[in-house]
């Protein structure tokens, strides 16, 4: 390949945020494959606009754009573009996005797997990403005549010991699923419910979107979220744009890519429960979930017969208490498999099956996946410890 072939193009990607660094993996995995160009990193977001047309000069950009920014001046940094992210605006250029209404679907169907039957939505309204993962959510429910209460983050103070926020918070009904538009708000109220003495997720079990790995690890109890396929993205972007620079518009201007999926932790690690003796239970298995434990050491903790564990477990679950704890090492064991230096057979350790085929065959059938394509399917090309 000579000199004249390969191209310069511009990513203007958040590269904080985890989501924006796997976007641009993707793009890079598919310039080296397919297209060797010579990628740039131009200024943090906020700042493109500073691009000049007699200085800065690349045949493409992908990159997080917004209303404010002067695509005609761009237009005569690149003459190729393609946005990857869901702002608010009519978009001049293609774009390759998110399925935001599905991010949405998905948190609704964990939760009503889970037997909730009381919802929240907190987001802004004025971001158009926000306001489809909460349409998609609430669209869900409908299906199963079921509302969400909504609450508008615009019109809450989030800051520690307010009174007005710590108020609407208990006011909720427990048990309540609560979704967030993203990680970075999920963690500020789901620290302003914790503050408020309410328990995570036994009261209030929430749910983000961006699986912003350290902030969620970080999160006074860990937050569950909504994995979204950046690297998928940054590869259907890069592909869309190498199309346009080499004359082959097909005319889409919008493309979406469906998320990955959830990743379940500590904040939503639960079934709906409104029963006391059955929180207690719940919160034994929690802890003790790694050692070998049975019903006979679930009744126990909580100083009930077998009879009245079972006979409450199908009154308000539908389940055996075998089935519900079986169902909570399952959803223990997607957490761990998001950690690649986790073999399957340590996964299985760490949840209290007595070996790596026992986790499959329960894992199998309460996701419809195996541990290793499960792993695979949010992990994507990142090797595990299994060397898969």
């Amino acid at each position: 390949m000579n000199e004249t072939q390969i191209k310069r193009v511009a990513l203007f990607l958040p590269l904080g945020m985890d989501l924006g660094r796997e976007i641009a993996n993707g793009v890079l995995d598919f310039s080296r494959e397919n297209a060797h160009w010579t990628v740039v990193l131009v200024r943090p977001p906020g700042n493109l606009t500073d691009l000049s047309p007699t200085r800065d000069r690349f045949e493409g950009i992908i990159g997080f754009f917004s209303a404010g920014m002067d695509f005609r001046t761009l237009k005569g940094v690149a003459p190729h573009m393609v946005g990857v992210s869901n702002a608010g605006f009519d978009s001049p250029v293609p774009r390759v996005i998110n399925d935001d209404p599905r991010a949405g679907e998905l948190v609704a169907e964990y939760f009503l797997k889970r037997g909730f039957r009381h919802f929240c939505y907190a987001g802004y309204d004025a971001f158009r990403y926000a306001c489809e993962r909460g349409e998609g959510f609430r669209a869900r429910l409908r299906e199963e005549n079921l509302e969400a209460t909504l609450v508008d983050l615009h019109s809450i103070d989030l800051s520690k010991g307010h009174g007005e926020t710590r108020d609407l918070l208990l006011s909720l009904p427990r048990p309540m699923a609560v979704f967030v538009e993203n990680d970075h708000m999920a963690v500020k109220l789901l620290r302003r419910a914790h503050d408020a003495g309410l328990q995570i997720p036994g009261d209030l079990a929430f749910m983000g979107v961006d699986n912003e790995r350290i902030s969620c690890a970080m999160s006074v109890v860990p937050l569950s979220s909504v994995a979204l396929a950046g690297h998928a993205l940054g590869v259907a972007a890069a592909r869309k744009l190498d199309a346009l620079m080499n004359g082959r518009d097909d005319g889409v201007r919008e493309e979406r890519v469906p998320p990955l999926g959830i990743v379940s932790r500590a904040s939503s690690d639960t079934l709906a429960v409104s029963d006391p003796l059955l929180k207690r239970v719940f919160a034994y298995v929690r802890e003790h979930m790694h050692l070998e434990i049975g019903v006979e050491d679930m009744a126990g903790a909580v100083k009930a017969s077998r009879r009245t564990l079972e006979r409450r477990f199908m009154g308000e679950q539908g389940l055996t208490p075998f089935e519900a704890l079986n169902m909570m090492r399952v959803r223990r064991a997607e957490e761990l498999l998001q950690n690649p230096s986790l073999s399957v057979e340590e996964v299985a350790m760490r949840t209290g099956f007595s070996d790596a085929r026992t986790l499959r065959v329960h894992f199998k059938k309460h996701t419809g996946k195996t541990p290793t394509s499960y792993r695979q399917s949010l992990l994507g090309h990142f090797p595990s410890a299994d060397g898969q």
